[in-house]
């Protein structure tokens, strides 16, 4: 199932990016040295609805994202990273939570103030409701840090996240796969040394 983003943030991420990225050269650089922690996240919504020709009708989804992350620079260009993928899914008769854990590795490159990185993380779910669900995926993500400030920044960018598992109904066992394209993620990012 592929997932429409939401465009108010694609638009916005744009709009962020580029009104920044025009006074780079008043920015500072971010401090990213070996042992340097950092501690940030996204939020990102996205809504489909789908409608049908005949009288059964359509469906509608609503879903909020929360990534919160934290980090440590093993070297001044990669960071190993442990994060949340807090999700609300509300299909307007009922609203469900799950929580996915991520591990993973971040590579950073410089562009003047600005740090473009590339980051892949492995993830896993397990949901026990009224349906029994494990899922285990891959979430890659490429963007860019605009600096506020030589300990804070700015995060946008785009996120790819491949998922497969099993679900359980009791009555019936199934597997199945999901892809979701986030266009325009938006956060922020806090740096800081012990």
């Amino acid at each position: 199932m592929m997932k429409s983003p939401s465009l108010f943030v694609f638009f916005a991420t744009l709009f962020l990016t580029g009104a920044t990225a025009g006074n780079a050269h008043a920015m500072e650089r971010l401090r990213l040295t070996p042992g340097t922690l950092f501690i940030g996240g996204s939020i990102g919504i996205s809504s489909m609805s789908s409608r049908a020709t005949d009288a059964v009708g359509g469906a509608s989804l609503t879903t909020v994202e929360f990534n919160p992350v934290v980090g440590a620079f093993v070297s001044r260009s990669v960071a190993l990273t442990a994060s949340l993928l807090w999700s609300v899914v509300d299909d307007n008769e009922a609203s469900e939570t799950t929580l996915a854990f991520a591990a993973g590795v971040r590579a950073l490159g410089s562009m003047g103030e600005l740090h473009g990185y590339i980051g892949a993380e492995l993830l896993y779910n397990r949901f026990d409701g009224g349906i029994q669900v494990w899922q285990a995926g891959i979430q890659i993500s490429g963007g860019i840090l605009i600096p506020l400030h030589s300990r804070l920044a700015l995060d946008t960018g785009v996120r790819l996240t491949v998922l497969g598992g099993d679900l359980d109904t009791g009555e019936v066992k199934s597997g199945y796969s999901t892809a979701t394209i986030t266009l325009g993620y938006f956060g922020i990012m806090g740096t800081f040394e012990l």
